[in-house]
């Protein structure tokens, strides 16, 4: 039996991606020997490396790029949480990856989608429009429609036509557009894929939290390759549930059991600013999407940031 501690064996770095290293198995240990892997705060990833890419041993065979392969496990995440052991026979493979980044002082990033990392305006103005005009209201009789990119679709629609009943067919129109079209009538930001690469690079642990349904938003994230750089997507479901930022963020908390004191929401209007505060969670608030100036520092966001570009300098 073997345990591999920090210095035991010897390491190296893979690629160019300093964030994980690893340690050769087979010149050190027989094969079947049993090995407890005991890196407190380091992440392994059960794996043979291949070039650039490992194959999972346990539990998915994901195949996916060496950047991602550490956040796609499925099932029980909690069972492989850092700081426990994690007991495996060698024979699994010829050498073992794991993070270095030190998850103690890992800033957690929770990333709203429309107006942060996205920008919906078309699609989502345009699935609006549908949806009023068949109920036989003249769009143009609504002036800034924009300004409803961000909070639940279901307030908006109430919000404009006053009542619940019409509000919720019109949820039901809009979602007959946008699930075929409206979700690709999209943009990814300038500068944010640079400024995501620079944060994986620094071990910023990083999930979607969005009130756009969540079947919606992984398809919009993984449209526009963006999934690389996020562990899990999460957003509201269908009937509602969890459409309130407050409630998302608090869930996404107890799921991911993070620190509070080390996570951040990232958002662009006030909804994402009060979700934070309610939870005890810093924010930053983003001034390349739909909320102003006004109304993110008068919801009392931590921080304001100008570009993307200047997202990491904003992290603290």
């Amino acid at each position: 039996m073997y345990h591999a501690l920090p210095g035991r064996f010897p390491e190296y770095a893979i690629s160019d991606r300093p964030q994980y290293s690893a340690i050769s198995l087979r010149r050190e240990m027989p094969v079947g020997s049993v090995l407890i892997i005991e890196h407190t705060g380091l992440t392994p990833i059960f794996g043979r490396s291949q070039g650039d890419m490992i194959e999972c041993c346990v539990p998915c065979r994901c195949q996916k790029p060496i950047r991602t392969c550490s956040l796609c496990l499925e099932g029980d995440r909690s069972a492989y949480a850092p700081g426990q052991n994690h007991i495996a026979r060698v024979q699994w493979w010829e050498t073992l990856i794991f993070s270095t980044k030190r998850h103690r002082s890992t800033v957690n990033l929770l990333f709203d989608l429309d107006g942060t990392l996205t920008d919906p305006k078309r699609g989502i103005v345009g699935c609006m429009r549908y949806a009023l005009e068949r109920l036989d209201r003249d769009p143009d009789s609504f002036s800034n429609l924009e300004r409803f990119i961000g909070p639940p679709l279901l307030d908006s629609f109430y919000h404009l036509l006053g009542n619940e009943k019409e509000a919720q067919i019109a949820l039901t129109l809009y979602r007959e557009r946008f699930s075929t079209v409206g979700l690709y009538e999209n943009k990814v930001y300038e500068g944010i894929e640079n400024s995501l690469s620079e944060l994986a690079a620094k071990g910023c642990r990083m999930l979607v939290a969005t009130s756009k349904p969540r079947v919606f938003a992984a398809r919009i994230i993984h449209h526009f390759n963006l999934d690389a750089y996020f562990e899990f997507v999460y957003g509201s479901e269908l009937d509602g549930q969890r459409a309130d930022k407050a409630d998302l963020i608090a869930y996404i908390l107890s799921q991911e059991k993070l620190d509070v004191a080390d996570t951040r929401m990232i958002g662009d209007r006030l909804h994402d600013i009060n979700g934070a505060t309610k939870n005890g969670v810093r924010s930053i608030g983003v001034l390349w999407g739909y909320g102003s100036h006004d109304e993110l520092s008068a919801a009392g966001a931590d921080v304001l940031c100008d570009s993307p570009s200047a997202l990491l300098e904003c992290i603290s």
